[in-house]
């Protein structure tokens, strides 16, 4: 039986991400989403933000969580899910709408 390959380590991703230049905080907002968006998808499953991640820090996304992602998946692209808009982002467009 073949080992599975264990998910990289939170603080390791945490650590990644702030040696290529970005705080949690800072990533989730230029990624579009609430400050504390990267924090909550180190640890649970979050397709479309993981993505933005993985490619952010260089690493294939089933490197970083194989147990969501299959190394044999070879249409992890298409499978992303697309970002929500979320609620203030909507009401500022109906703001801008209505002006």
């Amino acid at each position: 039986m073949p080992r599975r390959k264990k998910p990289m380590h939170r603080e390791k991703l945490k650590a990644e991400i702030r040696m290529s230049g970005e705080s949690l905080e800072s990533l989730s907002i230029k990624l579009g989403h609430h400050k504390s968006a990267v924090g909550i998808a180190l640890g649970k499953k979050w397709p479309g933000l993981q993505h933005d991640i993985a490619e952010f820090i260089g690493l294939e996304v089933s490197d970083i969580w194989p147990q969501w992602y299959p190394i044999n998946n070879t249409n992890a692209s298409q499978q992303r899910s697309p970002k929500s808009t979320g609620s203030k982002k909507r009401r500022n467009n109906q703001l801008t709408a209505a002006a």
